[in-house]
């Protein structure tokens, strides 16, 4: 008789699961987002590095299904533009610069230089955003935390660096353009060789501040190189513009409204 009653407990608590499970939110999202595009490695961050980053509204769409008490899986869809720009001082940044035939342009080898000096930088990148995420509802039913991983869509990406001043050489400390000032000959664009999707994980916290209203922090970091690989088709030595690599990383302000909400056995606990 125990042993009949063991082996039935799992198939009432599955059936359990799968009656309960429902899409119980579905709502839309507004926000905002600083951040961009940096270096996998601290050391390749400059010492001096003045970032400016420009604020706009990403819109989306929301839902939750409900999974168990306390526990929603979420699912969004933003469209979003990340932009920065920065001032940075930099010493021997090697980068490999495509040489692309004007009439064909196709790229038909590169420019293995150094850079030592002043430079800005301007990114942007519009995207759609998919974060897929856990969501912990706590007791108060108001507080939750976020934890789970996002992919994107990257539709338009600009990356330009413009030197300021300095020179560029083809080994380290060696000087064989001296920059006096910007200009089209020195400026390095970057945009056609970005990669037009990433990946990484994301965490955050949300709040229910009135009803069916929610505020809440973001953080996205992503795993892949903004940059594509194998640009360079006819030497296998070099896969890269840079020599390390840059990688997605922002911050989000969200505020969202769920337009309506359905069964839930937690909030149906919280409000019978």
């Amino acid at each position: 008789m125990t042993g009949g009653m063991l082996c039935f407990a799992p198939v009432v608590s599955a059936e359990n699961f799968w009656r309960n499970l429902s899409f119980n939110t579905f709502g839309v999202q507004i926000g905002t987002d600083v951040g961009g595009a940096l270096p996998t490695k601290l050391e390749f961050i400059p010492k001096v590095f003045r970032p400016y980053p420009k604020m706009y509204m990403s819109i989306g769409a929301r839902t939750s299904i409900s999974l168990a008490p306390g526990w929603d899986l979420g699912l969004e869809a933003n469209y979003k533009t990340v932009e920065m720009s920065a001032d940075a001082l930099v010493e021997n940044q090697l980068a490999f610069a495509p040489n692309v035939d004007v009439e064909t342009g196709l790229v038909q080898g590169y420019l293995k230089q150094y850079f030592s000096g002043q430079a800005t930088m301007n990114m942007s990148f519009t995207m759609l955003e998919i974060p897929v995420y856990a969501k912990y509802i706590f007791p108060n039913a108001k507080d939750k935390i976020l934890f789970g991983g996002y992919g994107a869509w990257v539709m338009r990406a600009t990356f330009v660096t413009d030197p300021q001043v300095g020179y560029t050489g083809s080994a380290p400390d060696k000087v064989d353009v001296v920059i006096q000032a910007p200009s089209d000959v020195t400026r390095m664009d970057f945009s056609r060789f970005t990669s037009n999707w990433d990946a990484g994980i994301m965490f955050g916290y949300e709040r229910e501040v009135y009803q069916r209203i929610n505020i809440g922090l973001r953080v996205y970091a992503g795993f892949k190189d903004i940059f594509q690989r194998d640009i360079f088709p006819n030497d296998d030595s070099v896969d890269k513009i840079l020599e390390y690599n840059m990688t997605h990383m922002r911050g989000s302000l969200t505020i969202s409204y769920d337009l309506f909400r359905t069964h839930s056995w937690w909030r149906d606990r919280k409000n019978p």
